[in-house]
């Protein structure tokens, strides 16, 4: 007669299967506690700034402010 398997002690799971669903959740803990932005960087989109009047052509800016040439406050763009 041969012995039953081990049982894993977590559900009735045999150890291979233990070891591998630990490996997951260890997966997923990981993954959920590292941020994309860390791999991927911040994918959310930049606005840029431009003066209404358009004095400087296509000139953008990173931040609000006002024109250089009309000192009309900037307005947001797409990116």
């Amino acid at each position: 007669m041969t012995p039953p398997p081990k049982v894993c002690v977590f559900a009735g799971l045999t150890p291979e299967v233990g070891r591998r669903l630990a490996c997951v959740a260890l997966l997923v803990a990981l993954a959920a506690a590292s941020p994309l932005t860390a791999c991927h960087g911040d994918r959310t989109p930049h606005l840029a700034y431009q003066c209404p009047m358009e004095c400087e052509g296509d000139q953008r800016y990173d931040q609000p402010g006002q024109c250089p040439i009309c000192a009309m406050d900037l307005v947001e763009v797409g990116p």
